[in-house]
């Protein structure tokens, strides 16, 4: 019934679009339908409520206001029946002399009005009225009545099936008869097959009229569509029974037949001939996908069609589903076989049935060469069927063949030639005017072959160009490496139109043959033949191998450029090995020596060739460093290599500082200890690299035996950059700030430190002054006391890490404004403009000049003037010249 809804629903929309007379009409059709058939009042006042908005806009609309009225009438609701009934009676008269299919409507109403009322008389006065009236819907009102007020005789029902069969209302009519009353009636099955075609159509359930009057449907063979919707609506036994018994009684084997015998089958339906109809339908429809059990019953009866023989054999020797039946039925099978062969049966079928003889044949034997006569024409033919009408001309690729072959498509069909079924194809239209996207099914005339079937044609002497091809294919797919295959693969490859993949597949296999058998050359020459897209990763190791035996070098670097996460690791040694003797390609292996290294197949040769030719960083080399290590190789030169690349990049870190330490211990004269020594240096002046203390221990041990002041300033940044607690560290300090007085050095970490340092007067009077550029540069500090108006200047002191030095007596809460300037050959370079200020209010009790001066500022901004007096006047006593500059 949700058909009915859907249908009202449609119906609905497209009144609601537009409201004509005509779409109403229909709307209350349905309307009325679906009250009838689901017993849903709201229907009726759906009608009622349409009819009463069309008649406020079309009040003269009588066939509206019949309809209305009638909807009253079902509705049962007294004061509309009234109000409607008084309206419509004023044109009685009018309507009978002028209008009598609507005076048949009215007369209808009124007793329909009767009925309901249960009035039996008065329903009968009406019926007795529309009875003279000779027409058609006079009949159809009467029946009505008559089957309302259950008066159902036999000239009526000779009425109804008189009436045109697609008429609403006698539909209604049978629907009212079939379904709503509960005594059997007699009628025509014409009648009842056109209702249920009717109910069909509209989705209205009457299985209880079908099961009521099983026997009054008719199947007809040629009304496929009632055949398949009923049993699709329904899905009963008898009906599916009823459908097969007319296919079987006229020998129906169409496709639509077809599908009823194998549901019937499914369903396990007993009925005399259905299984061999159903093997017969599938013969004629080639439907190939047939149940064991149907098969099974076939081949137990006795049967005189060869056609449908064949047909069953060819289907159990095509699927190993019915290898059972092969082996049950061999005997009668290869009998059969025998007299097709001897009688000269030739198409798909019986192809396969010589195929399976064949295999039961031994070679050499009398019926070998006949069989394979009769096979060899249609080894490589395929049927080819298109769905699609449009389809005039099929164009085939053949996978194994550089060309391309045209067909005409006749009746859906063509037959091929191909090497193999897989090929590509293009379907057009006629003319080529367009390509056509549809389906197609293929059927090789010659199932089951494969790679030994093709072999043994071969071994016979049928050697045309498919049968060398798929041999070919044979050879390719097993391991044996024999020379024995060499003479017909080179065959092959002499087709001039193989395609370039079967070529490259066979040159691959060729080399493969040649290397197995310690033929180098021959193997380099097949294998240089096979373009790279085409090499098959199993085959790597032994190309390369093939190309290393004849020293083609380059050959073999391009390989494992491309292939080397594929070689084997005892490959690659082997391979780089053999490079590594030439001497020009260095270069190209390093990378790979590297990934040997690495994976613990050391060789000197590999470290020397990755020494001196691989890039890679810090990282990668302590890597390396550390599985040797592992390994228990340690080489000196990869050490030094190390230290170096670690002044080079910058890179400093525990593991270089350990590597440092075991050089020096060895090898104290050794360039790198230098080289990383300086580098320490460096790092000490101009970085924060926080140093182990064995690499302390060893600077200090050099700077107590050397007395380097530069190797002293940088423990004395280190220290001072790190919570070190070394032994010597104090006498350290002490000697290196001897050697800044000494050398009249500065720098900033003491400067910032100088809290630590009181006792050294040296860090407190001179303030340094650092300016970084390159060495070799003339580099002056301008400089003066902010109340001042010209600038002084000193050249400052190159130092070493392109640091320049200058310091500076600056007296206590004194102001002074500098600059550094640059000279160079075109001009000079100047530096924005600094500030600074002596903060540092530390009395020095001593003999000079600097700190008597500079502790009387130091009072004076303290406000101990008889304390700055005292100071000053003691100066003046002991050099008077100095009054001047002081005051």
């Amino acid at each position: 019934m949700k058909f009915i809804e859907k249908s009202i629903n449609n119906v609905e929309k497209q009144y609601d679009n537009r409201k004509t007379k005509k779409r109403l009409i229909l709307l209350l059709n349905r309307y009325y339908l679906g009250f009838l058939t689901m017993d849903k009042i709201e229907y009726l006042n759906k009608a009622y409520n349409c009819c009463a908005e069309y008649l406020n806009k079309n009040k003269s609309d009588f066939d509206i206001l019949l309809a209305i009225f009638f909807f009253s009438i079902n509705i049962e609701d007294k004061e509309k029946i009234e109000y409607f009934n008084n309206n419509i009676s004023k044109y009685k008269k009018y309507l009978k002399n002028n209008d009598i299919n609507r005076y048949s409507f009215y007369l209808f109403l009124q007793g329909l009005i009767r009925s309901k009322k249960s009035s039996i008389r008065g329903t009968n006065k009406y019926i007795k009225s529309l009875q003279g009236i000779d027409n058609n819907e006079a009949k159809i009102y009467i029946a009505f009545l008559k089957i309302i007020t259950d008066t159902i005789e036999r000239d009526i029902l000779l009425n109804i099936e008189n009436i045109e069969n697609n008429s609403f209302w006698k539909n209604i009519i049978l629907y009212n008869l079939f379904e709503k009353k509960s005594s059997f009636i007699s009628f025509e099955k014409y009648t009842f097959k056109n209702y249920i075609k009717w109910s069909l159509y509209k989705s209205i359930n009457i299985e209880k009229s079908i099961f009521r009057y099983e026997n009054s449907i008719i199947f007809d063979f040629n009304d496929n569509m009632f055949n398949q919707k009923i049993y699709k609506e329904y899905s009963l036994d008898f009906i599916l029974l009823k459908i097969c018994e007319t296919y079987l009684y006229n020998n129906i084997h169409t496709k639509i037949s077809y599908l009823f015998f194998k549901e019937a089958i499914n369903r396990q339906i007993s009925l005399p001939g259905l299984n061999n109809s159903y093997i017969k339908a599938c013969y004629k429809n080639n439907m190939e996908d047939i149940g064991l059990y149907p098969i099974k019953q076939f081949l137990r009866e006795p049967n005189i069609d060869l056609e449908i023989i064949s047909f069953i054999y060819y289907i159990i020797l095509s699927n190993k589903k019915y290898n059972e039946l092969v082996t049950e039925y061999k005997d009668k099978i290869l009998k059969y076989s025998r007299y097709f062969l001897e009688k000269g049966y030739i198409g798909r079928y019986y192809y396969t049935i010589y195929k399976y003889m064949l295999d039961c044949t031994l070679d050499g034997n009398i019926e070998e060469k006949k069989i394979m006569d009769t096979l060899y024409p249609n080894n490589y033919l395929y049927e080819v069927y298109i769905e699609d009408n449009n389809a005039k001309i099929i164009i085939i690729k053949d996978y194994n063949i550089d060309n391309v072959k045209e067909y005409n498509i006749k009746n859906n069909t063509v037959v091929i030639s191909s090497s193999s079924k897989d090929f590509y194809y293009y379907i057009f239209s006629e003319d080529k005017k367009e390509i056509l996207n549809c389906e197609i099914k293929i059927n090789k005339l010659v199932e089951g072959v494969n790679g030994k079937y093709f072999y043994r044609f071969c071994k016979a002497g049928y050697r045309d160009k498919f049968t060398l091809i798929n041999t070919a294919k044979y050879y390719l797919k097993i391991d044996n490496l024999d020379n024995s295959k060499i003479e017909l693969l080179e065959n092959v490859l002499e087709i001039e139109d193989i395609s370039v993949s079967l070529k490259m597949q066979i040159l691959l296999t060729l080399g493969n043959i040649s290397f197995h058998n310690k033929n180098y050359k021959t193997a380099n020459d097949y294998y240089s033949k096979v373009l790279e897209k085409y090499i098959n990763d199993r085959y790597v190791d032994n190309i390369i191998k093939s190309y290393i035996f004849c020293k083609e070098y380059d050959k073999s670097l391009e390989i494992i450029k491309k292939k080397s996460n594929i070689l084997s690791y005892d490959t690659l040694f082997y391979v780089i090995k053999a490079i590594s003797e030439e001497n020009d390609y260095g270069k190209d292996i390093a990378i790979f020596a590297y990934k040997l290294l690495l994976n613990s197949m050391f060789d000197d040769i590999f470290l020397h060739i990755v020494l001196k030719n691989y890039k890679c960083g810090i990282n990668e080399w302590i890597e390396l460093r550390k599985n040797l290590e592992n390994m228990g190789i340690i080489k000196k030169e990869l050490d030094e290599h190390i230290l170096k690349l670690t002044v080079y990049t910058h890179s400093i870190n525990k593991y270089s500082e350990k590597i440092f330490i075991r050089l020096y211990s060895e090898d104290i004269d050794n360039k790198a200890i230098e080289y990383f020594l300086n580098y320490c240096m460096y790092e000490a002046f101009n970085g924060n690299y926080i140093f182990s203390d064995d690499i302390l221990y060893i600077m200090e041990y050099i700077f107590n035996e050397t007395k380097n002041s530069i190797i002293g300033y940088a423990l004395g940044h280190i220290y001072l950059k790190g919570d070190y607690n070394l032994k010597d560290k104090y006498n350290v300090f002490e000697k290196i700030i001897e050697n800044m007085e000494i050398e009249q050095l500065g720098f900033k970490i003491f400067e910032n430190n100088k809290d630590k340092f009181k006792k050294f007067s040296y860090l407190y009077k001179n303030k340094p002054f650092i300016y970084k550029a390159s060495p070799n540069k003339d580099i002056y500090l301008y400089y003066k006391n902010i109340n001042q108006d010209k600038f002084l200047y000193v050249k400052m002191k190159y130092f070493k890490f392109g640091i320049y030095i200058v310091t500076l007596p600056i007296f206590y809460g004194e102001d002074i404004e500098y600059y550094f300037v640059e000279n160079m050959e075109n001009g000079n370079i100047s530096t924005k403009r600094f500030f600074t200020t002596n903060t540092i209010n530390t009395i020095f009790d001593i003999d000079d000049e600097y700190f008597k001066i500079n502790n009387a500022f130091i009072y004076t901004y303290e406000g101990k003037y008889n304390d700055a007096h005292k100071v000053i006047e003691k100066l003046i006593e002991k050099d008077y010249s100095l009054k001047g500059k002081i005051l």
